[in-house]
């Protein structure tokens, strides 16, 4: 950067960032209109008001800094989430480098686009490396991507240089943030990474930590935060587990997720059987109130969704546990869709026969007898 600027350090000066920022500070007032990139800064005390305001203010001046650092940890510094790249940018930016020779290219484009999870450094490396190696295909690399996970993608980023990065491979560029986490968050991730990446229950997460971590489970003393709830914000800031609209649930990217489980090694196939065995009771759970009530338990509702995505995750791997899943989840739906018709009748036979007509009385009492007020 100071070369670019026009200006050399002196050893002083390269020892000391508050000596260095004061003289980045002359050098750039001095010149026109400037950008000034600080890209992936892995310390907030560079980002710190005490050493920011030795940086230029002027409108003359705009900085950008890039980092994976938790915007909690930022609270003086405006700070923007980067979210995923959208599917159809994704593509576009494969075909900018690759032009697809037919339609088949193009979907097997969108599918890497979408197993990439919008990683828009991922995209970059595999759009170039599809231009520098014309005789693969996109569907021959949607296939190994397939097979190799995180694999395709570092095997290939040796040696190509982007326009806008000095560093393409993935697992580098993850690695010092993974290895900066507590082992609570660290255990956190390791079970996230082994659930279905769009559709991860986070109360699942905090079950199966707390197992090792029994202080992320109590109920914290008044005026203190809930750690569980400290730990989800960090990771989320962090953009390695990002929280929905339903506070429930979250996302893990596909790339994190490979990353993560290559990090575990042998112990991933530990926590997995702990998964299992816990979705099987949550299952468990639910089938049990549904034979004994004839109904689901509406409050718990919302896991089903999640269920569902477990055993297709379960299915597509081919491991009979997720046929075994689907099966029960298959008569849980079939509850929910009877309430929801019930809950749709009753105003129907309200209007149309009346409160006191025996068929709109038998609905209605069969909704209070399992505690479904229409």
């Amino acid at each position: 950067m100071a070369d670019l600027v026009g200006i050399a350090f002196s050893d002083e000066e390269r020892r000391s960032v508050d000596l260095s920022y004061i003289r980045l500070h002359s050098a750039l007032e001095k010149r026109g209109q400037s950008l000034l990139i600080i890209d992936n800064v892995d310390s907030e005390e560079l980002l710190a008001p005490s050493r920011t305001c030795f940086l230029p203010k002027s409108d003359k001046v705009h900085i950008l800094a890039t980092t994976r650092i938790g915007a909690e940890k930022l609270r003086e510094t405006a700070c923007l989430s980067l979210d995923p790249l959208p599917e159809d940018d994704g593509v576009a930016l494969i075909e900018k480098y690759r032009p697809f020779a037919s339609d088949v290219e193009r979907e097997a484009a969108r599918e890497i686009v979408g197993r990439l999870g919008g990683f828009t450094l991922a995209v970059e490396v595999v759009a170039v490396y599809l231009r520098e190696n014309p005789e693969v295909s996109c569907v021959a690399y949607l296939r190994r991507l397939r097979d190799e996970g995180i694999d395709a993608i570092d095997g290939i980023a040796d040696g190509i240089q982007l326009s806008r990065h000095h560093e393409s491979v993935i697992t580098k560029l993850l690695e010092p943030t993974l290895a900066q986490r507590s082992p609570e968050e660290m255990l956190t991730l390791e079970y996230a990474s082994l659930l279905p990446p769009d559709s991860i229950p986070i109360p699942w997460l905090k079950e199966m930590v707390s197992r090792e971590f029994p202080d992320l489970s109590q109920e914290p003393k008044p005026g203190y935060p809930d750690p569980w709830a400290v730990l989800i914000r960090r990771l989320s800031g962090l953009r390695l587990l990002v929280v929905g609209d339903d506070p429930r649930l979250a996302r893990m990217h596909r790339l994190i997720q490979d990353l993560v489980v290559k990090r575990q090694g042998l112990s991933s196939q530990e926590r997995k059987a702990g998964l299992i065995e816990h979705g099987m009771l949550r299952l468990r759970s639910h089938l049990s109130h549904f034979v004994e009530s004839g109904w689901i338990d509406r409050e718990n509702g919302w896991e089903i969704a999640p269920l569902q995505s477990f055993a297709e995750m379960f299915l597509d791997a081919g491991d009979p546990y997720g046929a075994q899943i689907a099966k029960s989840i298959a008569l849980l739906k079939q509850a929910l869709a009877a309430e929801s018709l019930l809950r749709n009748l009753y105003p129907i036979l309200s209007k149309r026969l009346g409160t006191d007509h025996p068929d709109t009385q038998e609905v209605l009492e069969w909704l209070r007898g399992v505690g479904a007020e229409p």
